[in-house]
């Protein structure tokens, strides 16, 4: 685990992203960057995930939501992102299209039903 590799490639995003936000986003783009920090302290979060998870938090920041990741939303579920905009949530999984070893050979199938079980826990 290299902290100082991890927190220098999200700063890098976190800086590049905030060019596109309204001054007062920026520290709701930092938070989200702390949070991802933390998290990768604990070994929860990886880069390739993290910095997709900061770049849809910055489009859902620059429109208006308030934004956490890696939010649990039940006692089981854990969802990617989980953004508030008035009344309603919306609720964003992140895909990296990483296939786990033994399942090499059947890489479609295993997409699949794993898009197939993220869609029914999360309804």
């Amino acid at each position: 685990m290299d902290l100082e590799k991890f927190q220098n490639d999200v700063n890098e995003m976190t800086e590049k992203l905030s060019k596109n936000l309204k001054d007062n986003d920026v520290s709701k783009l930092n938070y989200v960057r702390q949070q991802l920090i933390e998290m990768y302290k604990k070994n929860l979060v990886k880069i390739n995930h993290s910095i997709l998870e900061l770049v849809c938090a910055s489009s859902l920041i620059s429109k208006g939501y308030t934004v956490d990741v890696e939010k649990d939303i039940s006692d089981i579920l854990v969802c990617d992102i989980y953004a508030k905009k008035g009344g309603g949530n919306t609720i964003v999984e992140i895909e990296t299209g990483f296939t786990p070893p033994d399942h090499a050979m059947d890489t479609i199938d295993y997409f699949t039903a794993r898009i197939m079980s993220k869609i029914t826990r999360y309804s």
